[in-house]
């Protein structure tokens, strides 16, 4: 998936934002914004941002984090973290970008 932002001109885009996905597509959020997956130097992350602005990780993590990916509420996202037999479901808070809760079992 790459995202571009409107420039001057209708031909030029301002700027890319290219976001690798396997086939996962964005998530829209009830304040405009979108959460992504994307690999950037190679780790899979979530990033959240508004489409013409800045692009941020969703938590900061040592984990990879990614798809499948839901909102819960207007500021809580489920998602995946970690990695093989490490993944496991977790909460964050997308507001402030801490980890809520994770899910065992």
């Amino acid at each position: 998936m790459v995202i571009l932002r409107a420039g001057s001109t209708p031909t030029i885009p301002a700027r890319t934002l290219a976001v690798f996905s396997k086939g996962q597509r964005s998530i829209g959020t009830p304040d405009g914004g979108l959460l992504l997956p994307a690999v950037p130097c190679g780790r899979a992350r979530l990033l959240i941002g508004k489409p013409g602005g800045n692009f941020f990780l969703l938590v900061d993590t040592v984990e990879q984090t990614g798809p499948p990916a839901v909102l819960l509420s207007t500021s809580e996202v489920a998602f995946i973290a970690g990695t093989a037999s490490d993944q496991t479901v977790v909460i964050a808070s997308a507001r402030d970008g801490r980890l809520v809760r994770r899910l065992q079992g």
